[in-house]
């Protein structure tokens, strides 16, 4: 069962819990709290509250004289409600005094000496914080009667430490005729301080981040004596700290694998400022492999036919990381292939002219399987050309000329046997062009068995390639390019069947392909006649 109790100040809890508050405006070093305090709030007692509060911040020491030194400092929060404040000195267990405000003024000092100061928080339920960083101050000298002689100027203000929230000042000492007692650090052309301290260095916090700051500093003596303003220093805060990470890789994929490496890629990450590398991890391992600026990995410590897992990650230049991509499984294959195929044999010309050479040559064995050859000509270490079938036509030659042949194979990882037994041979003389007839018997009938009323004339189509015409010749009848003479009749249409001819212009060496059209006065063709050819030589 929970007991809750409201407290409407420090004396009331007190006298609940069974303490009697003492008397006068400030505690003594039992740590009891002063009389009638003003309320910091209803808090509620809870017994299982230990839960302690977050540690006060921003401990200041301020009003520096010869016999006091006031503190402040930032609140604190907690889960139920903050009710006090400990201040210790000089590194004693023992707290100097407790109290419900954010400051105190330490009376109990003696001149030109220096004490450090902590604070911590505490709970209804009595947990208390841990205690904040140290603040350091020291005391001034007892005022000399008729010092009117101000310290000289701080010089050299520095920053030994700038980030996102705060900026540490240093300085060089000011001398003064009796002694420097402090310092008084101004913050953007303000007349008031924002602190005093009798060290030569002093840290502003809570700024914002990405914002200019200007100080300057003064000495002061024990008289209140003042030197004028240092240098003015302007400083900037930093841009807060980068947390944020980049967005996860996508796509990551194997795009060469092979018996021993693998090569990864994947595609770019994003991030609020810029992506720096990215982090490569196997297997499952918390260790990355490597680590690269780059969108691909090469894997090289692989074994023949195994399995292998990866993922990979972004990074920032602050550190973050994304999370890990979707992994990927490869696998490599089996040992490298390095045998060579068997040297082709019976390479042999198997039609020779003025203008080409066909080789042909029996087929390669492999241990896996062979993949090609490779024609060498005239000992040249460079292949010709590389071919999938057993035969290749040169047609890179010149007339009366010697050349020399030899044939290697290949297969898939690349391995080449050694070169077959070389053939030379000697391409003739350039042979003469030469015309060539065609002869054909003229339609009578259309494609739909209707009679053919009259044939305006032909289209006689050539080239060296079967199917593939470069030579187009459309003519009419009347134009005398063709010769037809009747050689029968087609009594079912009453119409003269002819013979007809036309001869070609000179033609170059090698084969030749022709196919014949008709046409009517209606300028509608026929479809293309049988193909026939002709070897010229």
């Amino acid at each position: 069962m929970y007991i809750n109790f409201k407290i409407r100040s420090f004396a009331s809890a007190l006298m609940i819990l069974g303490l009697t508050a003492c008397t006068g405006e400030s505690s003594d070093s039992t740590g009891l709290l002063p009389t009638n305090p003003d309320p910091i709030g209803d808090i509620i007692i809870d017994p299982a509250d230990t839960t302690a509060p977050t540690v006060p911040a921003a401990l200041t020491a301020a009003d520096i004289s010869s016999e006091q030194i006031t503190l402040s400092w930032s609140a604190a929060d907690d889960n139920v409600g903050v009710t006090g404040y400990k201040l210790y000195r000089n590194g004693s267990t023992t707290s100097l005094t407790t109290t419900t405000a954010l400051t105190f003024s330490d009376t109990n000092v003696l001149p030109e000496t220096q004490y450090s100061y902590r604070v911590s928080a505490i709970d209804a339920a009595g947990n208390e914080s841990a205690q904040s960083l140290a603040v350091t101050a020291e005391t001034l000298a007892v005022i000399i009667p008729g010092d009117t002689t101000a310290p000289t100027v701080p010089n050299n203000l520095h920053a030994t430490s700038i980030s996102s929230d705060q900026i540490a000042l240093a300085w060089s000492a000011a001398t003064d005729n009796v002694a420097v007692t402090g310092y008084r650090i101004y913050k953007n052309g303000s007349a008031t301080p924002i602190s005093t301290t009798s060290s030569l260095n002093f840290t502003d916090t809570q700024l914002a981040p990405e914002t200019s700051y200007l100080y300057s500093i003064s000495a002061i003596d024990a008289a209140g004596n003042e030197s004028a303003m240092s240098a003015a220093l302007v400083v900037n805060t930093v841009a807060e700290p980068d947390t944020t990470a980049p967005s996860t890789p996508a796509n990551l994929h194997a795009t060469d694998i092979t018996s021993t490496q693998a090569l990864l890629a994947w595609s770019a990450a994003t991030d609020n400022i810029a992506v720096t590398g990215y982090r490569i991890y196997k297997n499952g391992s918390t260790t990355a492999v490597s680590t690269t600026s780059s969108l691909s990995f090469t894997d090289t410590q692989l074994a023949p036919e195994t399995s292998y897992l990866y993922t990979v990650s972004a990074i920032d230049a602050a550190g973050n990381e994304s999370a890990m991509s979707a992994a990927l499984t490869i696998n490599t294959l089996a040992e490298a292939d390095t045998t060579s195929p068997s040297t082709p044999a019976n390479l042999q010309a198997t039609d020779i002219s003025s203008t080409q050479v066909s080789l042909a040559w029996s087929a390669a064995t492999d241990d896996v399987a062979v993949t090609g050859y490779r024609i060498y000509k005239d000992g040249s270490t460079t292949a010709l050309t590389t071919t999938t079938s057993l035969s290749f036509v040169d047609t890179g030659i010149l007339p009366e000329t010697t050349y020399s042949y030899t044939v290697s194979a290949i297969d898939a990882a690349g391995n080449e046997s050694s070169l077959s037994a070389g053939i030379t041979v000697t391409t003739p003389a350039a042979s003469t062009p030469q015309s060539i007839t065609l002869t054909w018997i003229s339609p009578t009938q259309n494609t739909d068995g209707s009679c053919i009323d009259s044939i305006q004339g032909y289209s006689i189509n050539y080239g060296s390639e079967s199917g593939s015409y470069t030579t187009t010749l459309t003519t009419d009848l009347n134009e005398g390019l063709i010769s037809c003479s009747q050689s029968d009749f087609d009594n079912s249409c009453s119409t003269a069947i002819m013979t007809c001819s036309y001869s070609t212009e000179p033609l170059t060496q090698g084969t030749w392909y022709f196919a014949v059209q008709t046409y009517d006065a209606s300028n509608i063709f026929s479809d293309l006649s049988n193909e026939v050819s002709k070897q010229v030589n």
